[in-house]
């Protein structure tokens, strides 16, 4: 069972990363190593979708974000974006997904944009904290991770399992490099527009990029790169809503300076996560921009 589901993780990574294509199940299926038969079948089980199903919402969903945050984009350029040939196929998806056309989804959500980006939800009322520095970077990172789906209560409830499996498998390869190695959580869906249930959260460790690693029961392997923002913070326990709306809503999207670009938004713990409220931690969040 854990190997399918590292593999069904695997195959959404594949999506996420080529959201801009016609996505075929030969493609999935080779990925991994199995007959597409098989794949569909493996997929449709552990995943509660199928091949379709996920990569049709992935796309909505994330077409959803831009309609809201870009509006420099037009509908035609969105569909293009998300792999579509025409803004009619498009429309039409959309509508059946979201009950209302592009234009309208934009025009509903144009007053919502500065929390519609940002991956944690509000869940009490906002407190004063220091504000970060902020720098630019690009960067490479390859990363092992445990996921998660489902909302962010049952998250919380299995996160501590997640990452002392994380850290299990790590010591047993040796993969622990002092001062160097460094440990995240990596938001890939958006809360405002994913159903609860269907959220997806990865618990994550860097390795180097060169390292070899042999995939077992539920530890998958990532490579991502690109442009980000980040956010360097020294928090509580009960900071991180209000230094993730710092990030999105005051900062990204108030500002200007910097565009959002589509890929998931990750907290990356340089020192130690608080284990009490009194307690802080160093923290950078690292938003996706173009």
């Amino acid at each position: 069972m854990d190997e399918y589901i590292r593999l069904v993780n695997k195959s959404e990574d594949y999506i996420e990363s080529h959201l801009s294509e016609k996505i075929s199940l030969d493609d999935l299926a080779n990925n991994v190593n199995m007959s597409k038969y098989h794949f569909h079948r493996i997929f449709s089980k552990y995943s509660d979708e199928t091949v379709k199903q996920f990569v049709t919402r992935i796309k909505v969903e994330r077409a959803g974000i831009f309609l809201t945050v870009r509006n420099d984009f037009s509908i035609t350029n969105i569909a293009l974006q998300y792999g579509y040939n025409d803004a009619s196929t498009f429309n039409k998806v959309f509508k059946k997904y979201f009950g209302m056309s592009p234009l309208e989804y934009r025009k509903a959500r144009n007053d919502k944009k500065q929390q519609i980006v940002s991956p944690i939800l509000k869940l009490r009322e906002m407190i004063l904290m220091e504000k970060p520095t902020i720098t630019v970077e690009n960067i490479e990172m390859k990363v092992i991770y445990v996921r998660f789906k489902g909302n962010y209560v049952e998250y919380r409830k299995n996160s501590r399992k997640m990452f002392n499996e994380l850290f299990n498998f790590a010591k047993k390869y040796d993969l622990i490099k002092d001062n160097v190695t460094k440990v995240m959580t990596i938001y890939h869906d958006n809360p405002f527009v994913t159903d609860s249930e269907s959220l997806r959260t990865s618990v994550a460790m860097t390795v180097p990029l060169d390292t070899a690693i042999e995939e077992e029961g539920q530890i998958g392997t990532m490579t991502f790169c690109g442009k980000y923002a980040v956010l360097h913070y020294e928090l509580t326990l009960g900071e991180y809503v209000e230094a993730w709306k710092y990030a999105y809503s005051d900062w990204l999207l108030n500002k200007g300076e910097y565009i959002p670009r589509d890929s998931f938004p990750f907290e990356l713990y340089v020192t130690e996560p608080p284990k009490s409220f009194k307690a802080k931690s160093k923290t950078d969040i690292y938003v996706p921009i173009e």
